[in-house]
């Protein structure tokens, strides 16, 4: 019954703290790949809570996804 409202909320959360990023960052693109990086890795650790089995593959794919952030940022 919350559900709804909660997934409104968090929308509304996400999308906020998503334009604050983006408008801080002075080269954006290496924010972009850190917020994908990091919802990968949320989103194959609620599967796991949830039970489902995440191939190895998909690991490899956010870790990637990482490198590219990483490579992306600058220093300091």
């Amino acid at each position: 019954m919350l559900q709804g409202p909660l997934e409104l909320l968090a929308s509304a959360f996400l999308h906020a703290s998503w334009n604050a990023l983006l408008k801080r960052e002075r080269r954006p693109q290496g924010a972009v790949l850190g917020v994908l990086a990091t919802a990968l890795v949320f989103a194959q650790l609620l599967a796991l809570l949830l039970g489902e089995r995440v191939p190895p593959r998909q690991w490899i794919g956010a870790a990637l996804v990482a490198l590219g952030a990483a490579v992306l940022t600058p220093p300091g």
